[in-house]
């Protein structure tokens, strides 16, 4: 928000400004939304002169008007369709990993979410697509990624964990830190397409600060559709899901909460739930898709060792 108090305009003085400010009327855009009516009140200036003025102020700061059609053929060009490696989830995702979206994975322990990110790692690092990992478990160390990778040479593999960039965290702080760091070398240059935060809860689940909590959050949420908006990365979080039974005595009051609140539940503009159904199957069902119709299909079984 621009300051009235920052702008140089010679028919509202500083004194005018000050009794603005009296009235709770602090930036540009608060100035232009009061009536005029109100604003002639409070000034020493005529209607036609609070006109003039805010013509002033919205050539001068308003933002330029862009033209619809080609901005979106601009986002489309830069957009990129990233495949799972497991089609069973591309077709339940439109196709793939699209960048400009925040991603959840979510679902109880043990159900495949870091597991599927790994996939996903795994499919697209030989392609050489930049992928930073926000590791909160330790989970992807650089021999995990090259046992999973086997390629068929070892100037493939160095070309691989070219792509790759592990980050170790262990506090909340250091997330939003994190964050803010992979902001800047992309700025300096860096080819990033997916970025992963592995197990966002671990972070949050041992504090009963909610309110520090929220306000993490909020910050995480915002640089992470900064970053998706303005650099046309994707974002895969993977979240913990929780059972609760709203009556002990009736089994069937069991429910499922996604975990880190209401705040965040909202937050992501697609979320994959993952169950295991045996050992070697899982469903994954598609919860939230801010961006498609509801379809029929919105869920699906695969094996990750047949994929």
């Amino acid at each position: 928000m621009l300051l009235l108090s920052t702008i140089r305009y010679e028919p509202l003085t500083q004194d005018m400004i000050e009794v603005l400010n009296k009235k709770r009327i602090f930036t540009v855009l608060e100035f232009l939304r009061c009536d005029n009516n109100v604003l002639s009140q409070i000034l020493p200036l005529t209607y036609q002169e609070i006109n003039e003025s805010k013509r002033f102020l919205t050539k001068t700061f308003a933002p330029e008007a862009t033209n619809a059609f080609e901005s979106y053929k601009t986002v489309l060009t830069k957009s990129v369709l990233i495949l799972t490696g497991i089609k069973s989830i591309d077709d339940l995702l439109h196709g793939g990993i699209l960048t400009g979206n925040i991603y959840e994975f979510c679902g109880l322990p043990a159900c495949g979410k870091t597991r599927l990110c790994s996939k996903i790692i795994n499919k697209n690092l030989l392609l050489g697509i930049g992928i930073f990992v926000l590791d909160t478990k330790q989970e992807f160390g650089a021999l995990q990624i090259k046992n999973a990778l086997d390629p068929s040479s070892n100037e493939d593999l160095t070309s691989a964990l070219e792509h790759i960039f592990v980050h170790e965290i262990t506090t909340k702080f250091q997330l939003v830190s994190s964050l803010f760091d992979i902001k800047r070398q992309i700025e300096n240059g860096k080819k990033v397409r997916l970025i992963f935060v592995d197990s966002l809860s671990v972070l949050f689940l041992g504090s009963k600060d909610f309110v520090e909590n929220n306000n993490i959050l909020n910050h995480t949420a915002n640089i992470l559709r900064f970053l998706v908006n303005e650099y046309h990365v994707a974002v895969i979080v993977t979240n913990l899901m929780t059972q609760w039974f709203d009556d002990v005595k009736d089994s069937s009051s069991l429910r499922e909460t996604v975990a880190c609140g209401k705040y965040w539940y909202n937050v992501p503009d697609i979320r994959l739930k993952l169950e295991k159904l045996a050992d070697t199957t899982t469903r994954a069902t598609l919860l939230k898709d801010d961006h498609h119709i509801a379809s029929q299909m919105n869920t699906c079984t695969f094996e990750f060792d047949c994929e």
